[in-house]
């Protein structure tokens, strides 16, 4: 009976000290990325679930002795209910947790592990590069990684101040400027995608050598994300990543996926066989046995990804202008450029236009083209676009050509515009261009910046589509300025563009003379506005003063 209780107390000291299992049950792979990182800092093994088959699997390998420890999502999860689930395959030393988002996961879990944690990194919660491009640099200098979702930015700029000691990397772009919010130190890491991820490799491959993982960054691989190797993004030519890697000295990779693996030997020719492949394609498993012997296709967790999908949409014309519509379809702020257009009909003409513009996903674009057009049949047009790199063109989605039909419109006469002034309201946040509406009707308007200095760097920053009713309006732009912002940005070349409706834009202007930001309270419009309202309020109860009278009496 005393070895049986001495038995008993050892398995139980076992299990109450042994590390666990951790299991992340979410259909959001900002979860399941988080809880990796979480794991990897504990040192204890960690698994996601994207399926009942993946589960079925995954619970055959995992020890039915050992803790377990769910995170689960309370509005994602792949299973309802998980903890039931695996009592009822045997599991019961099963420990839940439920959260409601990542928003509330990041700050719960470093609040478990900060002790460990000697800073934090930042990114952008959009798409999975950042965050996958990141992971090996968090682990080699014990940062935790946050998501900067603008809708939280308040409880994360005061989670950040409530840590002051703790150095903030801002890994991506943040045209808010956060860092100039909190009494952190902080360093910023702001270029292309690609070429901050490329920054990072070079950073971490300084402190972990070995090798350099190589994947396309469309999803979380478990394996090859825990080694915490530097990893690099395929994005480049295979030459332009050999030269790279050949800059570092790196001489073995590790490929991840069976759709990357030409691209890995690719590198292999390349470099004359000085790089070494590895290629992690698929899983096997030696424990259970009706697994044991088979082999299985990696478990991945597909993380957002960038969709490049800007159309034109129609192409209209009048004998005073041919207009471009334009429709990005996708789901990433695409920066496009005009380079040629070739007017056919009883003539034909040339146009372009030489500046860089901005269309958010799922927004209507258009660009006016002025000349003397008597007939226009079609036009062929070569538009470049992308985010970082030029590097997509857009096509005829019907014949995959750069030709495309125009059609004759009768455009209403829109009296043009004025611009009273540009001023930023800090307590907003945003940069308001004033503008008078002289028409009867509402029109629409955009107005694109194509000068502005942001961190040193020469950038094109936009409004989006607004709706000017007749009268004085304003044009918003979200961007954060303090005093240094507004210094180097005191002369701005600014462009107007306003027509009809939403979609039709048909005319435009850029504005003879630059631009200087005036600094102007929200009060002091909020009592240009009440006024505006009082001069209505009494207009109207002086139109209708006699039916008034009649009423009262």
């Amino acid at each position: 009976m005393r070895l049986y209780f001495a038995i008993l107390i050892a398995l139980l000291f076992f299990i109450h000290t042994a590390k666990a299992d951790i299991i992340v049950n979410s259909q959001d792979w900002r979860d399941v990325y988080l809880v990796l990182l979480y794991a990897k800092f504990k040192g204890e093994e960690a698994h996601y679930i994207l399926n009942l088959g993946e589960t079925d699997i995954l619970l055959k390998t995992l020890s039915k002795e050992k803790p377990h420890k769910i995170f689960e999502s309370a509005k994602k999860p792949v299973i309802n209910d998980l903890k039931i689930f695996m009592s009822n395959y045997g599991f019961t030393f099963v420990e839940e947790t439920i959260f409601n988002d990542y928003n509330d996961l990041q700050i719960s879990l470093y609040n478990a592990i900060k002790e460990k944690i000697k800073g934090f990194i930042v990114i952008n919660p959009d798409f999975g590069y950042d965050a996958i491009s990141v992971f090996p640099l968090a682990v080699a200098e014990q940062r935790w990684v946050l998501f900067y979702n603008k809708n939280y930015e308040n409880r994360l700029l005061s989670f950040l101040r409530s840590n002051p000691e703790k150095n903030v990397i801002f890994y991506g772009e943040f045209l808010s400027q956060p860092w100039k919010k909190i009494p952190n130190s902080y360093e910023i890491i702001y270029d292309t995608p690609f070429e901050r991820n490329k920054k990072v490799v070079k950073e971490v491959w300084e402190k972990v050598n070995g090798w350099i993982v190589i994947t396309n960054g469309n999803y979380i691989e478990k394996g090859s994300l825990m080694q915490a190797k530097p990893i690099l993004l395929i994005r480049d030519s295979p030459r332009e990543i050999t030269n790279f890697l050949k800059e570092l000295n790196v001489n073995l990779i590790e490929i991840i996926g069976p759709e990357n693996v030409n691209f890995g030997y690719r590198i292999r020719e390349i470099s004359n066989r000085t790089i070494g492949v590895v290629a992690r394609v698929a899983r096997t498993f030696t424990g259970d046995p009706e697994l044991r012997g088979k082999m299985y296709a990696l478990d991945v967790k597909p993380v957002d990804v960038e969709i490049h999908d800007l159309r034109i949409e129609k192409v209209l014309w009048d004998n005073n202008r041919v207009v471009l519509i334009l429709k990005n379809y996708g789901n990433v702020k695409e920066i496009f450029r005009i380079n040629a257009i070739r007017v056919i009909g009883e003539k034909e003409y040339p146009l372009r236009d030489n500046n860089l513009h901005i269309i958010y996903p799922e927004e209507y674009f258009s660009i006016p083209f002025y000349g003397n057009f008597s007939s226009v049949k079609s036009i062929e047009a070569l538009i470049t676009y992308g985010n970082e790199k030029l590097i997509y063109k857009v096509k005829n989605t019907t014949t995959g050509r750069y030709f495309f039909s125009a059609e004759i419109y009768s455009f209403p006469e829109i009296k043009k515009p004025e611009v009273l002034g540009i001023f930023y309201d800090d307590s907003l946040e945003k940069l308001w261009i004033k503008v008078k509406n002289p028409n009867k009707k509402a029109i629409w308007m955009r107005a694109e910046i194509y000068n502005f200095n942001f961190l040193g760097k020469t950038i094109v920053i936009s409004s989006k589509n607004v709706k000017i009713n007749p009268g004085e309006g304003f044009i918003p732009i979200s961007v954060y300025l303090d005093s240094e912002d507004l210094e180097k940005n005191k002369n701005l070349s600014i462009a107007i563009f306003y027509g009809p409706s939403e979609k039709i834009f048909s005319g435009y202007f850029i504005l003879s003379k630059t631009q200087t930001i005036k600094p102007q309270k929200i009060e002091e419009r909020a009592l240009e506005i009440i006024l505006i309202l009082l001069i209505v309020i009494i207009a109207i109860l002086f139109a209708f003063r006699e039916k008034i009278k009649n009423f009262i009496k």
